[in-house]
């Protein structure tokens, strides 16, 4: 799905009462969409050089202006006519070709047909997450045997923030670009449990690049979180926060339709 600053399911533990949200289906989400960037860099744009002249064999000065692709077009057929006929040395042919422009990189803008900065179109992608948990009474679980996979995240494909608590006893994976924030669980205050399969991977990166990424599987902002993880290398230190855990590898799930528990 094409989506900007968007979340699917937003789970509110601020109030008093409990919120949960149960995932009990095998799913698949991809996301896509890009933000407008008005200034693109243009390699090879020519400028038409107008008036210049050429000399050929014969003595003559031949004056031509070419300031259009039609100008051009007929320069070059008499440039073509004059080596046929002998009257230019074919190995002028480039340097007497490229007198009639000159080529140049350059930064070009242009506007947005809208026009307008609030447009969608130039919106920032922002937060892209399937899973919002936020507060002490939100929980989210993910049964054993199911699975959810997502690509293109952003800030997480669960999200847990605010004393939060994430429990996977089936599989979570995330995969996306190379500078993505796509942790399969980013933990902002909050704190998960890890008893399934955890899997992060990058779409762009070669395979000796995976590891790092795949250390993104657990991601957390504050110094001291609470994560507990079954059959994985053991939690950082809380000296040293966004570390991460690896838990296992695991290959992206297939798609499946979109269901809530």
């Amino acid at each position: 799905m094409a989506a900007k600053q968007s979340t699917l399911f937003n789970v509110d533990g601020t109030s008093g009462a409990d919120s949960t949200l149960n995932w009990n289906s095998n799913n698949r989400i991809t996301f896509t969409g890009t933000a407008a960037d008005p200034t693109v860099s243009v390699q090879n744009l020519m400028t038409y050089n107008g008036a210049f002249t050429v000399q050929t064999v014969d003595g003559a000065t031949n004056s031509f202006n070419v300031t259009n692709a039609a100008g051009l077009k007929t320069y070059n057929d008499w440039l073509i006519t004059q080596f046929k006929s002998g009257n230019l040395d074919k190995s002028t042919y480039l340097s007497n070709f490229n007198k009639a422009f000159i080529r140049s990189t350059n930064t070009v803008d242009y506007l947005i047909s809208a026009d307008d900065p609030t447009d969608d179109v130039a919106q920032s992608i922002g937060n892209r997450i399937v899973i919002n948990a936020t507060g002490a009474n939100a929980k989210v679980n993910v049964a054993a045997g199911k699975t959810l996979g997502v690509i293109g995240a952003n800030g997480g494909a669960i999200r847990g923030s605010n004393g939060s608590e994430v429990t996977v006893n089936g599989k979570v994976s995330s995969s996306g670009s190379l500078g993505s924030e796509g942790s399969a669980v980013y933990l902002d205050a909050s704190s998960a449990t890890n008893n399934g399969v955890i899997n992060v991977t990058a779409s762009t990166a070669p395979a000796s690049v995976l590891p790092v990424l795949v250390r993104t599987a657990f991601r957390y902002k504050t110094a001291v979180p609470s994560i507990t993880t079954v059959s994985s290398t053991s939690p950082p230190p809380a000296a040293r926060p966004r570390r991460s855990i690896l838990v296992q590898v695991q290959r992206q799930p297939t798609a499946a339709i979109l269901t809530s528990g």
